[in-house]
């Protein structure tokens, strides 16, 4: 707030970092301000960018003053003119002269800077749905991997049990992990079946369990895999369970034009390791344990989290289709896919070869200028409508779990 001769006024103070410029603006005058282009407006610039540049015969200072108002005219489609019309496609200066390449580069900054706000938001949703596809990825083909232990191991695992109290000739370690298998028939949560997906089981804020509808969020994922520690005597074999889930972490909400409340549900993805504690006592060296649990985070295991771990928010779907050798989708007569509590279906747990991995994310802010419905795609007739003005954007991969091959785990 500043006086100006004997008006009392009331400004914003907007500093342009890269121009090394204060704008004042009253706040009477912001009206005069124009929103941040749309992404139809950039893609209709784009397509500008690429037509052919218009060549005028006209005198050069007439040219220039056309361009100069064009460029302060803050409208983007005609920056993207004047930016096409005066890029000259090389590198050679020569072709230019000062006057253009002032007036080329002033048009291009503002065009690419407006151009970075707009696609911004898009971009950081596209590296975070790679990210995440990655890691899912990375853990999918894990599932189901066996340690099948060495002349090295076996004979160190001797030496090491011999150091630790046992009478010669110490404890013989078995070639195949002696972790005992549960296949989950009794209770689904001690599953140790490599690839278990439940179909839209999502969680609501209070960790209730809940089941939505095709095209929601989201699937449930649990992955297991063995590993070996030789530094580990109470229990070299490692065997861990790695869990993916939506689960909902607040509510979006914004008032549209007509004053109607427009509010959407906002769910994050959560990521659990579990490890399988079946550890044999020091001082035990006759045999190993037949019983274990899971477990969280521990001296065991310090890379497992005792509750889920967020890993993204404004997850709008995770969808996980389990094939087979032949690329058939695996899935019984009601659509779900095999599990330890599903009779009819859970004997084809060990049929699948690969996944096919959706992840949809939304964006944080509003994106469209209008509330228009949009179509995101499944990959199982699952296909959600939605009309805010929210951006979604989706990545598909196929995984091969290449660990599985109808053995037993």
């Amino acid at each position: 707030r500043e006086k100006i001769g004997d008006i009392d006024i009331t400004f914003y103070k907007v500093f342009i970092e890269k121009e090394k410029l204060t704008l004042s603006i009253p706040l009477n005058q912001q009206s005069h301000l124009r929103n941040i282009s749309s992404i139809n407006q950039v893609n209709k610039a784009i397509n500008i960018l690429k037509g052919k540049p218009k060549i005028k015969r006209s005198m050069w200072s007439r040219r220039a003053q056309e361009y100069e108002q064009k460029i302060n005219s803050g409208k983007i489609y005609q920056l993207a003119e004047v930016v096409k019309d005066l890029n000259k496609k090389n590198d050679i200066i020569a072709e230019q002269s000062y006057s253009e390449r002032q007036l080329f580069e002033k048009a291009y900054e503002r065009l690419k800077t407006e151009l970075e706000v707009v696609l911004g938001e898009k971009a950081k949703i596209s590296k975070s749905s790679r990210d995440l596809v990655s890691m899912l990825m990375r853990d999918i083909r894990m599932a189901g991997f066996r340690y099948y232990a060495g002349t090295y191991e076996i004979e160190q695992y001797r030496i090491d049990s011999i150091d630790q109290g046992c009478t010669d000739p110490g404890m013989i370690l078995p070639k195949v992990s002696y972790l005992v298998f549960d296949n989950g028939f009794m209770l689904q949560e001690d599953s140790h079946n490599p690839i278990v997906i439940r179909k839209n089981n999502r969680f609501d804020e209070d960790g209730a369990l809940t089941i939505g509808a095709d095209g929601e969020c989201c699937d449930l994922i649990e992955i297991v895999y063995e590993d070996f520690d030789q530094n580990n005597i109470s229990q070299p074999f490692k065997k861990y369970k790695i869990t993916y889930f939506g689960k909902q972490t607040g509510t979006d909400a914004y008032t549209s034009k007509n004053g109607t409340e427009i509010a959407i549900n906002k769910y994050g993805i959560y990521k659990k390791i579990e490890s399988w504690d079946q550890a044999r006592g020091l001082r035990s060296c006759e045999e190993f344990p037949s019983e274990g649990n899971w477990v969280g985070k521990g001296l065991a295991c310090p890379e497992c989290t005792n509750e889920p771990i967020l890993i993204r928010d404004h997850i709008e779907d995770m969808e996980f289709i389990p094939f087979d050798e032949n690329g058939r989708v695996i899935k019984n007569t009601s659509g779900q896919f095999p599990a330890p509590e599903l009779s009819d279906i859970r004997d084809q747990l060990y049929d699948i070869r690969g996944v096919d991995v959706r992840l949809t994310l939304r964006s944080k802010e509003l994106f469209f200028k209008k509330e228009l419905s949009r179509i995101i795609a499944g990959l199982s007739n699952s296909d959600a409508t939605n009309t805010d003005k929210y951006l979604r954007d989706s990545v598909i991969v196929s995984v091969n779990t290449r660990n599985l091959g109808g053995q037993s785990f």
